[in-house]
């Protein structure tokens, strides 16, 4: 619960260590997860917020264990639509990846 919110100060131990403890969980999907949160934090904690959110509003029994089919599942519309941008953004040409991302600098 304490990796959707981003109040909480040192969320990758608090991941970190759940992974140590965790006996039952795909290695093939921990370091997926390990991988997305060396490169997009943000990202990998937005599908935590996903994952959370649908344990809130009861579409989930229970959160654990965690694995990738329900973790994925669960995952709210900001996975597609991300994944949408990141293909897209691998097939742009030069030009195109210039100005996406001038028009993302200026968004931020």
């Amino acid at each position: 619960m304490s990796l959707a919110l981003d109040e909480i100060i040192g969320r990758e131990k608090i991941l970190e260590k759940f992974f140590k403890e965790t006996k039952h969980i795909d290695k093939d999907f921990q370091e997926e997860i390990e991988t997305l949160l060396k490169f997009v934090p943000r990202f990998t904690y937005s599908l935590f917020k996903g994952y959370v959110r649908a344990y809130c509003e009861g579409r989930l029994d229970n959160p654990l264990p965690l694995n990738q089919a329900r973790f994925i599942e669960e995952s709210d519309e900001i996975i597609r639509i991300q994944k949408e941008f990141l293909e897209s953004f691998v097939n742009m040409g030069k030009t195109e990846k210039e100005k996406t991302l001038n028009f993302l600098k200026s968004v931020n």
